[in-house]
């Protein structure tokens, strides 16, 4: 493991180095970031700083201002899917909100949400099951369920998903398989210090 400046950890992979890239954006959220700035907080050669973030644009993790020439994250990384709305639905109403006034609903299929009235109906949805399920919104023809993770301050760490073809979840599995990672989210975040308010 590396260690750079602003105390962000990655592996030397690919991966590791892409996951570091997505984890500044999202602190720096809804602040765009130039090419220099990711480079020298994450300690990368520019030159490597500037193929990951193109690599991520191109998977739509990423959206790029050719005005400003910055970037924050885009679509892929936060709009669509069941561990997007796990994490939006473990957010308070005022960081929902405030999320939602600077990222724009963009479709990545056709069941994609787009409308805020909907998302923040199956938001309370989430709330009252536990759980987030999606059915094709980030990817045609697959389905997923995922539960938040807390850290022990109660902070939205991340979430825990479960995801496979969409013609392998029927109605039943997805409620069978959520309560199994709404199960292991709460496992998760308790060993991370995380106690529900009783």
């Amino acid at each position: 493991m590396s260690e750079p400046a602003e105390g962000h950890r990655y592996t030397a992979s690919g991966l590791g180095r892409a996951l570091a890239v997505i984890d500044l954006l999202a602190e720096r959220s809804p602040e765009m970031v130039g090419v220099s700035t990711v480079a020298r907080d994450l300690s990368l050669p520019k030159a490597v700083a500037h193929r990951i973030l193109k690599e991520l644009t191109a998977n739509q993790f990423v959206t790029f201002d050719e005005g400003t020439r910055r970037y924050r994250l885009g679509p892929g990384a936060l709009v669509a899917g069941s561990s997007s709305k796990a994490i939006l639905a473990a957010l308070p109403d005022a960081e929902v909100s405030e999320y939602l006034s600077t990222h724009e609903l963009v479709s990545m299929t056709p069941a994609t949400i787009t409308s805020v009235e909907q998302l923040w109906e199956d938001l309370r949805a989430v709330r009252g099951q536990g759980y987030a399920v999606s059915r094709g919104e980030r990817q045609a023809g697959a389905a997923s369920v995922a539960a938040a993770i807390r850290l022990a301050s109660g902070e939205v760490y991340g979430s825990l998903s479960l995801c496979g073809p969409q013609d392998r979840f029927s109605a039943r599995l997805l409620a069978e398989y959520g309560d199994l990672v709404a199960d292991a989210a709460r496992q998760v975040s308790a060993e991370l210090g995380y106690q529900p308010a009783p």
